[in-house]
Parts: structure tokens; C-alpha cells; sequence
């Protein structure tokens, strides 16, 4: 029984709780000075303005850089690869007797020799 009560008063505390700072909440945000909307565009056309010229301030940078490299040869060849042990998945079979097929001849084509029977 005691618990029960105890829980009531806990209940009571969190809602009390809840609703003074919902209510400060409010009272705060009425006292919040909010700009007018031609401050806002203002504000908002300097972000955007300032955003695209630090974007553009960097793909220069960025260009120049890169440009830079290629000049003194650091990117380099890319088709030239770097020397490593060639995996077991890399290895190309050779053919063998084993699994070499026969070729076929058509008849107007002369049957291939192999040897020194000439």
C-alpha cells in the first residue's frame, strides 16, 4: 500500500514537471525577439551566396591541386601495376595433352600435321 502511494507521488512530481517546463517553454519563446522577414531574406541570401562561393573557392583550389600533381608526374601511368606476388585466382592455365581438344577439319581443308613428316 505504501509503494502505491509512493508511485502516486512520483506520478504527480514527473507531470508537474513536465507541464512547468512546457509552460517555461512557452514563456521563453514569447520572449524571444524573432527578426522580421526582410532581415530573414537577407540572411538567408548571404548564407546561400557565402555557401557557393566557398563551394567554388574550393573546386578552384581543388583543380589547381590536382592539376599540380599531374604536372610533376604523381598520378603517374595508372596502367603500370605495382609488383606483388600473383595469387592462385590471377595464374592463367597453360594447356596440356590432357586438356587440349582436337581441331576439326572441314573437308575442303587440309587435315594440319604435326611433325616433320613432309
Amino acid at each position: 500500500m505504501a509503494d502505491n502511494k509512493e508511485n502516486k507521488k512520483q506520478n504527480l512530481k514527473n507531470k508537474s514537471a513536465k507541464k512547468n517546463f512546457f509552460g517555461d517553454l512557452k514563456a521563453e519563446l514569447k520572449r524571444v525577439a524573432w527578426p522580421d522577414k526582410e532581415k530573414t531574406v537577407r540572411t538567408v541570401a548571404a548564407v546561400v551566396v557565402l555557401t557557393v562561393a566557398f563551394a567554388l573557392l574550393i573546386w578552384i583550389v581543388d583543380t589547381l591541386v590536382y592539376g599540380g600533381l599531374n604536372l610533376i608526374g604523381f598520378h603517374g601511368d595508372k596502367s603500370v601495376k605495382p609488383n606483388r606476388v600473383p595469387a592462385a585466382a590471377d595464374t592463367v592455365p597453360t594447356p596440356s595433352a590432357a586438356n587440349v581438344m582436337p581441331t576439326q577439319t572441314l573437308p575442303d581443308q587440309p587435315a594440319e600435321t604435326t611433325g616433320a613428316s613432309k
